[in-house]
């Protein structure tokens, strides 16, 4: 995401993403429209992608500058979290509304095995799809006029890596909560121990 945006404090978090992830998730939880892991993840990709169709609206379909993308997700985040706060706090429920609470803290501590195994897989279909793009996204640092220069798809390109990380940020919300700042430290550590080229993780 950082690449993608040419801003290293750019993450899912920042972007809006994961608050409507958490939206969508608290929604399923509290409306009681399904308990289960596949049911919160589907809430919370839900939310999470109309996270991502607000910063499409009010970035004119991901055409504008990467800092007014990283604007309009930071309003979302303030959004959504404004959201998700106010039907906590007018549940009826108030044990459920209490649980829903600490879930948001994040936690591993109820995570079971099919919630590991279903973060598993679809972490390693993101890496595959980082895979399939890594060569544009490294034409990215140097602008996006380079990069469709190059003949890189930049639009389509960004909204399918966007996508895909709303659906890893929904999956790992649902299971563990939103849990802020791991998708900004985590790239800068990889840079670290493997250069700042994309593919360098790669074999």
């Amino acid at each position: 995401m950082q690449s993608i945006l040419r801003n290293p404090l750019a993450e899912p978090y920042l972007l809006g993403i994961s608050s409507g992830a958490s939206l969508g998730a608290v929604c399923v939880m509290l409306l009681g429209v399904g308990g289960s892991t596949l049911g919160i993840s589907g809430g919370a990709f839900v939310g999470a992608c109309c996270a991502f169709g607000l910063i499409m609206l009010i970035t004119h379909g991901m055409t504008d500058s990467p800092p007014r993308i990283l604007l309009a997700g930071i309003a979302g985040t303030q959004l959504f979290n404004a959201m998700t706060a106010y039907i906590v706090s007018t549940s009826a429920n108030a044990e459920q509304s209490r649980s829903v609470m600490f879930w948001l803290l994040g936690s591993l501590s109820g995570v079971r095995w099919p919630d590991a195994i279903l973060a598993l897989a679809v972490v390693m279909t993101g890496l595959m799809v980082v895979f399939a793009f890594s060569r544009s996204l490294d034409t990215f640092t140097f602008g996006d006029e380079v990069s469709t220069t190059l003949g890189v798809p930049v639009t389509l390109v960004r909204i399918i890596l966007l996508l895909t990380c709303a659906l890893v940020t929904a999956v790992m919300v649902s299971i563990i909560g939103a849990v802020g700042f791991v998708g900004l430290v985590i790239p800068h550590i990889t840079r670290l121990l493997c250069g700042p080229g994309i593919a360098a993780p790669f074999p």
